[in-house]
């Protein structure tokens, strides 16, 4: 499941210049932010697997929480997962809905369905999982609700803003191959220079 696949299923992405950070940055960026807070640097590398990409679709971020670090890894065949590991133990968050949390007792697994979409490709199903879908579903429920009330949708502009910025810091540092610190406090798109 993914890699060429990946380009002719969605062959708008072999025209950006960065798709695995385009693409998917954001989504893995937006779970970092929420788990941990605002990183202070990121440090990233990025290559690209197929000589038909405009630009590079494999991606490892290192992102900097205190002492505490976070690594994001984007490519096209590996299924994207959430892995914490601390002093108490590890949690992986995995496409198929489960949840292990892995202690000195030993791992607990608990899987928490979603719903089933049929409009949702069983491809799309695969490589992304449903709980990835369904929380687009979610998404855009809120920020329905939100135009239909005028109420708060739970994703802001700002926040989405300040996402963005951790995936221009990247692109930063994969061009620059340095650590790039990052201010989230001032929300704008200024790039740093190398």
């Amino acid at each position: 499941m993914g890699g060429a696949e990946t380009f002719i299923t969605e062959p708008g992405l072999m025209a950006l210049e960065n798709p695995g950070l385009y693409d998917m940055g954001p989504h893995l960026f937006d779970l970092a932010r929420f788990f941990f807070g605002e990183p202070q640097s990121v440090y990233c590398q990025t290559y690209r697997s197929f000589g038909y990409l405009k630009g590079e679709n494999i991606v490892c971020s290192l992102l900097r929480f205190g002492d505490l670090s976070c690594v994001c890894e984007i490519s096209d065949i590996v299924p994207y997962n959430v892995f914490v590991e601390g002093e108490e133990g590890s949690l992986v968050l995995g496409t198929d809905d489960s949840v292990a949390i892995t202690t000195k007792k030993g791992t607990d697994v608990r899987r928490y369905p979603s719903p089933h979409y049929p409009w949702v490709s069983e491809y799309d199903e695969k490589k992304h999982g449903i709980g990835c879908i369904n929380g687009i579903v979610q998404c855009n429920a809120s920020l329905f609700n939100a135009i239909r009330t005028g109420q708060p949708a739970e994703t802001s502009a700002e926040e989405s803003l300040k996402t963005m910025r951790i995936v221009n810091a990247a692109l930063d540092s994969s061009k620059c191959v340095k650590v790039i610190k990052m201010d989230l406090s001032v929300c704008s798109l200024q790039k740093q220079m190398c």
